[in-house]
């Protein structure tokens, strides 16, 4: 919506709108609602920083994964040109509840405003304070990549790539009698 982000901290909600199949795509999850997009996206329009909403539906899982997964050291790839944010966050619905509030503004109206097409950011006029004690270093990784040739002569220059990440989080309760990954 060309609202201007640069020096500010904004709050985005996860995950797609999803009331409207024509808008994205309806409930389907797309890259576009991934946090990692969205983070990417506030810091391509100049924001310093983004405060991510969680909710279990919107995630997809319960906030103890977000603090277990970033309650220890992360790698990212270098930044081309471009500085980190100075916040890069997750805050519980109720604490995304509790900030809105600071600044004049229903949450819950808020994010139902946000299912529309015609919905506009605001301004929540919150200063926000954050101390953290973080450590960078550059590391170096490698990456495996196995090549398995085909037989087929029109399909010889083409490739499937698979690939896996390894930040799992275990094996939760099978269900129908099959294991999923928390």
């Amino acid at each position: 919506k060309d609202v201007d982000v640069r020096g500010k901290v904004v709050m985005i909600m996860n995950d797609d709108p999803s009331s409207d199949p024509e808008l994205f795509a309806g409930k389907t999850r797309l890259f576009y609602g991934r946090w990692t997009y969205k983070y990417e996206e506030a810091r391509r329009r100049g924001a310093v920083g983004a405060i991510i909403i969680h909710t279990t539906p919107s995630a997809a899982y319960p906030f103890q994964v977000v603090q277990w997964n970033h309650g220890q050291e992360r790698c990212w790839l270098p930044f081309v040109d471009e500085k980190p944010f100075e916040l890069a966050m997750w805050m519980t619905e109720d604490a995304s509840r509790k900030l809105a509030a600071l600044g004049g503004r229903d949450l819950d109206a808020l994010r139902k405003s946000a299912e529309s097409r015609d919905f506009r950011p605001v301004a929540l006029d919150v200063q926000v304070s954050v101390a953290t004690s973080n450590v960078v270093r550059a590391l170096e990784s490698a990456n495996v990549v196995g090549v398995m040739k085909g037989h087929d002569p029109l399909l010889q220059d083409e490739a499937v790539v698979v690939t896996a990440h390894f930040d799992h989080h275990g094996i939760g309760t099978p269900k129908n009698g099959v294991a999923h990954p928390l």
